[in-house]
């Protein structure tokens, strides 16, 4: 399997062994600069052999400017991160890995971690099936 796996770019001429023509060359470029963060935090961590970059699923950009990232963890879990854009990105995914390299997520079932406000949020997937059944 071939990862990342870069979702969300529309495409407007695509021939195997010719260059991909995108509709919108800034989502491209928005992907580009994510991967280009994820690596730099790798590079610039000195802490473990944890790499973000080799355990990045999916990278999905969204027509409104979302991010979403898909990790597998140290654990093997599997953890979304959305994102707001592309403006605090280094920032964002050098802090997303030094909180995997503390193992803030360990223990944690698969979920979701909202990084688009001032205070991050991590919800497991079965949230709504949790808040639904108890009601």
């Amino acid at each position: 399997m071939i990862r990342p796996v870069i979702c969300g770019l529309e495409t407007q001429n695509v021939v195997l062994g010719q260059k991909i023509e995108f509709r919108d060359e800034i989502d491209y470029r928005k992907a580009i600069i994510v991967l280009g963060a994820i690596l730099a935090a790798d590079t610039n961590n000195t802490t473990s052999e944890y790499s973000m970059f080799a355990n990045t699923k999916e990278v999905r950009i969204l027509p409104s400017g979302y991010i979403f990232l898909t990790f597998e963890t140290p654990t093997g879990n599997s953890l979304q991160v959305k994102l707001k854009g592309i403006e605090n990105i280094s920032e964002d995914m050098t802090w997303l890995l030094y909180a995997i390299n503390v193992n803030a997520f360990d223990g944690l079932p698969d979920g979701a971690l909202d990084m688009t406000g001032d205070e991050y949020v991590y919800r497991d997937y079965n949230f709504a099936d949790k808040t639904t059944s108890e009601d």
